[in-house]
């Protein structure tokens, strides 16, 4: 059975590499992970874990509440 060529493997990922270029695969890797990093920072830091309210119109509320925490804290960052 052949095995399956893994993404950039091929004749030119390799060339690509070496001279410098990124491929597809790694610029969204790298975007996958800041998106897991801010749910995560979410659901651990800013009660996107555990929702206390009912109906679509509060969680939406609640998790909003959160994501502008997780953005100030970002803007904070950079000025400071």
């Amino acid at each position: 059975m052949p095995r399956r060529a893994e993404a950039g493997t091929g004749p030119g990922g390799k060339r690509q590499r070496l001279v410098g270029h990124r491929l597809a695969e790694d610029l969204r890797y790298d975007e996958r992970s800041t998106a897991e990093r801010v749910n995560a920072a979410i659901k651990d830091h800013h009660g996107g874990r555990s929702v206390q309210v009912r109906g679509a119109d509060k969680v939406m509320c609640h998790l909003m509440f959160g994501v502008l925490c997780v953005t100030a804290l970002q803007l904070m960052r950079l000025i400071i």
